[in-house]
Parts: structure tokens; C-alpha cells; sequence
């Protein structure tokens, strides 16, 4: 018994070795389909592996692949990395710029929120969707709480007034 579970952990270590050389090699030499499938490949032995969640989620991106790098990139947000504020930065990006959802950003923006409730930056870009949008009820919630974190910064105060002003226009 101890021969076959020795060899069966040997098998396992070799293919998960040949897997990541596959994804390196092929990643080296921009080959992005077969280094993310190999990286894929990977997640799916060990699907705890942060790392090569972020591999693939990288290579999916590098290949306009939006929603499986962003699936990537939320199990390493999962999995507690200490990138997470960044790669929520990183898919609020891409839903934004890239996929010009901004159903999903808002969304993104949600969780980005939730996770990190002091990082402003999250907040501003829900603020400016807002804006956009010609939502003011959800601008101003959102500048208030901008004001609340950063009672000092003008254009938060401009801004949460030039709301106002606009609702007092088509009032009048």
C-alpha cells in the first residue's frame, strides 16, 4: 500500500511540475492560450494555489479574456491574498474600461466597498458612475460618505453642492 500511495503522490507532483513548465514556458514565449490553459490546469489540481490563480488570471486578461481573469482573480480574493484591494482595483478596471459595464462595476464596487470600507478610491469611482448616470440620490450618497473619510477635500464638498443645485433646477 505504501509503494502505490508513494507512486500515486509522485504521478501528482510530476504533472503539477510539467503543468507549471508547460504554462512558464509557453507564457515566455507569448503563447497566452497554452500558458493559460496549463495555469488552469493547475487551479483545478490545487484549487487553493493563489499563485497560479493569478497566473491565469493575468494570461486571461493578456488574451482579452475579462470574465474568466476576473473569475481568477476573485478565488485569489477568496483565498484572502494580500493583492486583493489591488485586484479589485485590477477588475473594476476591466468591467469598466475594457467590458464598459458598468452594471458589473458597480457590483465590483460593492464588494470592493464591503472589503475595504476606508479605501476612498472605490467610493470615487462609484461616485463618478453615479454622476454619469445623472443619479443623484446615489451621488450624494456616495459624496457623503467621500466626506465623511476625507471631510477636508473641496471638490467632494463642490460636488455634494452641485448636486443640490441641479436638483433645485429641475425643480424649478
Amino acid at each position: 500500500k505504501k509503494t502505490v500511495t508513494e507512486s500515486i503522490t509522485n504521478a501528482e507532483t510530476n504533472l503539477r511540475n510539467a503543468f507549471l513548465v508547460r504554462g512558464a514556458v509557453a507564457y515566455g514565449r507569448k503563447n497566452y492560450e497554452l500558458a493559460l490553459a496549463s495555469f488552469e490546469q493547475l487551479t483545478l489540481l490545487n484549487p487553493q494555489d493563489t499563485s497560479m490563480h493569478l497566473n491565469a488570471g493575468v494570461t486571461a486578461k493578456m488574451l482579452k479574456k475579462y470574465p474568466e481573469a476576473i473569475k481568477h482573480f476573485k478565488n485569489v480574493i477568496r483565498l484572502n491574498s494580500p493583492m486583493s484591494k489591488d485586484l479589485f482595483s485590477e477588475m473594476i478596471a476591466m468591467t469598466l474600461n475594457d467590458m464598459k459595464d458598468t452594471t458589473a462595476t458597480l457590483g465590483l464596487l460593492e464588494e470592493a466597498i464591503a472589503k475595504f470600507p476606508n479605501e476612498a478610491n472605490f467610493v470615487g469611482i462609484q461616485t463618478d458612475i453615479y454622476i454619469a448616470q445623472g443619479n443623484i440620490q446615489k451621488t450624494q450618497e456616495s459624496l457623503k460618505k467621500l466626506i465623511e473619510k476625507e471631510p477636508s477635500k473641496a471638490v467632494y464638498h463642490y460636488l455634494l453642492g452641485d448636486t443640490y443645485y441641479k436638483q433645485a433646477l429641475s425643480i424649478q
